[in-house]
């Protein structure tokens, strides 16, 4: 048995079903109240997660982890939870000796972080990476090995949960393998327990890309009792065209999940959802994974998103965690309607040249190779 299968066999036995089911039965045991009706269109509570990684050891902490949230979403009146990107970075508590490896890492990573910058490479300067997108290697080839047994774990997770709170909710993403190309993806789950359906990150960061990982094909939009929702994943935001088909699609929310692997800085964050709403006129909903993990450090706030038009401060925020670091649930109140409204009423929303962007389009694309 090599590595690779000695990893997924071991997360399979770690993350049993029959397992798993047990843990969810003894957290939600008494804890769920009766289920609500839907929401209507129009009416809805929206909860976004920002969630600090805590390495856990059995899947009863795992489980015990997401099912807080829920159950606290539940109890503020939410109709919509969304969880995080890479919503399964606890699991690795699982490796024998993580933890305190994690933490030697750390140390020496902040240590580097206090101390004045390296010299930084000439511009223009290149790193060299010999893997291929859609090849998965080095940490890409553990995230293939694990795959199997963590995502069959999220869904069965987040399918109980859903039914159990009666609350439609986000998965928060996980890497997927299916057909030797890694994704990295996250499911929607209705208050029935049922899969809604799947997206998968359509723009790679560089070290994705440098793993091996393989790219989602399209934006994918959903229909649901309160409105029109679309989930793409973290990097997703940085380039227009993602929510601009989207809202072509009829989305009125864009989830977005992020686990971004920098110091926060509130300008920096601007650059992902914040701006796409402002272009869109959507309302946007984004988690946040935090946290060291390996000497990476994962920063970012969950909030609530909408038109500057929309919002009391005119500064497109409805509600924001008040830290990029930690434990958050925010919890507010949307108005799709209004926003439809809105959209109606704004002065440039829908404005286009179509002669322009076709040509733009066909000249920029013919250059290519």
């Amino acid at each position: 048995m090599n590595i690779m299968k000695l990893i997924t066999w071991y997360y399979g036995k770690k993350l049993n079903p029959k397992t798993i089911d047990r843990c969810l039965h003894k957290a939600v045991d008494g804890s769920a109240p009766p289920k609500k009706p839907l929401p209507r269109e129009g009416e809805l509570i929206v909860s976004c997660v920002q969630r600090q990684t805590r390495f856990v050891r059995s899947a009863g902490g795992y489980v015990s982890a997401l099912q807080g949230f829920v159950r606290e979403a539940s109890q503020q009146g939410s109709s919509l939870v969304i969880f995080p990107e890479y919503n399964f970075f606890d699991l690795f508590g699982f490796i024998p000796g993580f933890t305190a490896l994690n933490w030697i890492i750390t140390a020496k990573a902040k240590k580097r972080l206090a101390s004045p910058p390296a010299e930084q490479p000439a511009p223009g300067a290149q790193t060299k990476s010999t893997a291929s997108q859609g090849d998965p290697n080095g940490m890409g080839a553990f995230f293939m090995a694990l795959s199997g047994p963590v995502e069959r774990a999220v869904r069965q997770i987040i399918s109980f949960l859903s039914s159990a709170y009666g609350i439609t909710i986000y998965s928060g993403s996980f890497v997927a393998g299916e057909g030797g190309h890694l994704y990295n993806q996250g499911c929607l789950y209705g208050p029935d327990g049922a899969c809604i359906g799947t997206q998968r990150k359509m723009h790679l960061t560089d070290s994705e890309s440098q793993m091996g990982m393989s790219r989602g094909a399209e934006i994918k939009v959903f229909t649901l009792p309160f409105g029109t929702v679309a989930f793409p994943v973290c990097m997703d935001a940085t380039y227009f065209e993602t929510f601009r088909l989207a809202i072509e699609r009829g989305a009125d929310i864009v989830i977005l999940p992020i686990s971004n692997d920098e110091e926060y800085e509130e300008l920096r964050a601007l650059r992902g959802i914040w701006t796409r709403v402002q272009e869109s006129f959507v309302y946007g909903l984004k988690s946040s994974q935090n946290g060291w993990i390996a000497g990476m450090h994962f920063t970012g706030k969950a909030g609530v998103f909408a038109p500057l038009s929309m919002t009391p401060g005119r500064d497109g925020v409805v509600s924001i965690s008040p830290q990029p670091e930690g434990n958050f649930l925010v919890t507010t109140p949307i108005d799709i309607e209004k926003l439809r409204q809105a959209r109606k009423t704004a002065m440039y929303f829908g404005d286009s040249n179509a002669a322009f962007e076709s040509d733009y389009v066909s000249r920029t694309y013919s250059i290519l190779p």
